[in-house]
């Protein structure tokens, strides 16, 4: 009766760190990526308008590093 009893309590923990494992890897940053892809289609966020000003800045510094 004692062998059942330690390994019915054996099985208990192994369950428990098993349960611990599983939910200790689910990380925040990981919730809500793409898991299928599409080939050839971007699926991710949109990208932010830019202001109109910072577009002519950033041609301006393509100019001046063109050679």
């Amino acid at each position: 009766m004692r062998i059942i009893g330690g390994f019915v309590r054996f099985i208990a923990v192994v369950a428990l760190l098993t349960a611990v494992a599983a939910v200790s890897s689910c990380r925040q940053a990981e919730q809500g990526r793409i898991l299928h892809y599409q080939k050839g289609t971007y699926l991710g966020e949109a990208d932010q308008n830019s202001s109109e000003g910072k577009e002519q800045e950033l041609r301006a510094r393509a100019r001046h590093q063109s050679f």
